[in-house]
């Protein structure tokens, strides 16, 4: 299993792009995020982008269905299969309260035993 942190207690205050990261041929994935502070809002959701270069100037597409809405401090987590893009970031965006954001991603490689 790998693991990631793509965001470490950032400012949740205000939105933020958390890191991305470079899945390569992975597929599976889950991403968590733990807020901080009791009176947070906002909306939660994912990002991908196809392209291999300049990841952070390319256009990043919102992930179908992965808006989660933020009413309190609390974790939050998304369990993907048959991903098939490249990177991958969580966004948030802001809406009212204090705290702090951190989000960590988790990985599985599939072990292929020999026939």
């Amino acid at each position: 299993m790998k693991q990631a942190i793509l965001a470490l207690a950032v400012d949740a205050a205000t939105s933020k792009n958390s890191g991305a990261f470079d899945l390569g041929d992975l597929r599976d994935y889950s991403i968590q995020v733990n807020f901080s502070g009791s009176t947070l809002a906002g909306t939660l959701k994912l990002q991908a982008i196809v392209g291999d270069a300049e990841y952070a100037n390319a256009d990043w597409v919102d992930i179908a269905s992965s808006s989660q809405a933020i009413t309190s401090a609390a974790s939050h987590i998304w369990n993907v299969t048959g991903a098939s893009y490249k990177f991958v970031r969580a966004v948030w965006t802001a809406s009212s309260g204090t705290g702090t954001m951190t989000v960590t991603l988790f990985v599985k490689e599939t072990v292929v035993v020999g026939v």
